[in-house]
């Protein structure tokens, strides 16, 4: 995706760009409401992470990215997630829709202020990955697979531990993580106890994919 794409994908989700997401999209979809698709929510990560270099790198950012970003999370933020919201006021979204709504707006943040400070994607998008893990978030599809096993490589273990987490929770889905989550586990028979904790999720994962796998048949 190059960042052309990627910046009309956020400004369409954000509402600012007319396209073929936008009556749809994420801030679309909230008015009039049509349900939480994660979907949308996937696509704009995605998006995110296609633009993550020129987030993380040198002294200018391009203004309507960020701007389309914050708008999205500041718009659904009070549309969706507050109390006064029209959607809780009027009582048009469920309690379970309204907590998912308000941790994706959570993720994009923290993953975009991650990114806008230099620490790079793999750090950046551990905050999803941790989500994903611990199940507060649905498992996304095969196309985000990329991006956790990118974070299979980082020298931070935590980062790791997470995205390991993540991947397991994909199923079927992840099966290209297979050979960096066997990584994992090699390493963490010779180093240290937080490496140990990656390779035992990583354990962990590669018995969740592979059973997914043979329950897919051949």
């Amino acid at each position: 995706m190059t960042f052309t794409d990627a910046l009309s994908i956020i400004r369409m989700h954000a509402g600012t760009e007319d396209g073929p997401k936008m009556a749809t999209g994420l801030i679309g979809s909230l008015r009039p409401y049509c349900g939480l698709d994660d979907r949308n929510f996937e696509e704009v990560l995605e998006a995110i992470a296609a633009v993550a270099e020129h987030l993380g790198s040198g002294p200018l950012v391009d203004r309507s990215l960020v701007h389309a970003l914050w708008d999205m999370c500041q718009t659904a933020r009070l549309w969706g997630v507050k109390e006064s919201g029209m959607l809780p006021r009027n009582g048009l979204i469920t309690p379970d829709d309204r907590r998912k709504l308000a941790t994706w707006i959570d993720v994009i943040e923290r993953t975009t202020l991650r990114l806008l400070w230099g620490n790079g994607l793999p750090l950046a998008l551990s905050a999803y990955a941790g989500e994903v893990a611990e199940a507060r978030l649905p498992a996304p599809g095969e196309r985000l697979a990329p991006l956790f096993v990118a974070a299979l490589r980082s020298d931070d273990a935590d980062v790791r531990l997470a995205a390991a987490g993540a991947l397991g929770r994909m199923g079927a889905a992840a099966r290209e993580a297979i050979p960096a989550l066997r990584e994992c586990v090699w390493d963490a028979e010779r180093v240290a106890d937080a490496e140990r904790e990656v390779g035992r999720a990583a354990i962990l994962a590669l018995e969740t994919i592979e059973r997914a796998l043979g329950d897919a048949g051949p």
